[in-house]
């Protein structure tokens, strides 16, 4: 995440442990997975928490950082 040029790294995790990175399976990281079925013409919501972690002993300003987090969701 960013403030300007300063820069903060963190991860997402799948459990409150935060032992389980959120990820594509590759690199010690973990996807999510699961179904359900969605009827035709109908819709269903599934949520998903995720717990964030920012990794400790940056050198990095005080400021407000942003970033901007992308999941992808595959339908079969």
């Amino acid at each position: 995440m960013a403030a300007g040029a300063e820069r903060l790294n963190y991860n997402i995790f799948r459990n409150n442990a935060r032992t389980q990175i959120w990820g594509n399976g590759t690199g010690g990281t973990q996807v999510v997975t699961g179904s359900f079925n969605v009827p035709r013409n109908q819709t269903r919501t599934r949520n998903v928490t995720a717990y964030g972690q920012i990794i400790s002993n940056q050198d990095a300003s005080q400021g407000d950082y942003v970033d901007t987090v992308t999941a992808t969701a595959t339908f079969n």
